[in-house]
């Protein structure tokens, strides 16, 4: 499996690699909102939802209801590592200590393994 992968003492810092092994690859970034539609955006905010980006989606909850929406921005960058097992994930922890499992930053489902080695909050 393919992980985004951070340091949190180096959170800011694109150009170093926050581990031995990562490479650097493409990552789309999403911008979602809590708004049901695109015209309930507009009405409260400028400029209009589907003046920006590209494939512009309601995203749906389980019963069918929408519960947001969202919309395709330019691209980024991160750094990846591959995690082929339970095993291979114990071995990073091991070798690199405490992990936060989260989202990346700006994708909505793309994992990331951040290497809490510093604080933050």
């Amino acid at each position: 499996m393919r992980f985004a992968v951070t340091r949190t003492s180096s959170y800011l810092d694109d150009e170093t690699p926050p581990c031995d092994g990562a490479a650097k690859g493409t990552l789309p970034r999403w911008d979602v909102r809590t708004f049901k539609s695109f015209e309930e955006h507009d009405a409260k905010l400028t400029p209009p939802w589907l003046s920006r980006g590209t494939d512009h989606q309601v995203i749906t909850g389980p019963r069918g209801g929408a519960t947001g929406i969202k919309r395709r921005m330019e691209d980024g960058t991160a750094w990846f590592v591959d995690i082929d097992s339970l095993e291979a994930l114990v071995a990073f922890h091991d070798k690199h200590g405490d992990l936060v499992l989260t989202e990346a930053f700006g994708n909505n489902g793309h994992p990331c393994l951040e290497i809490y080695d510093d604080y933050r909050e």
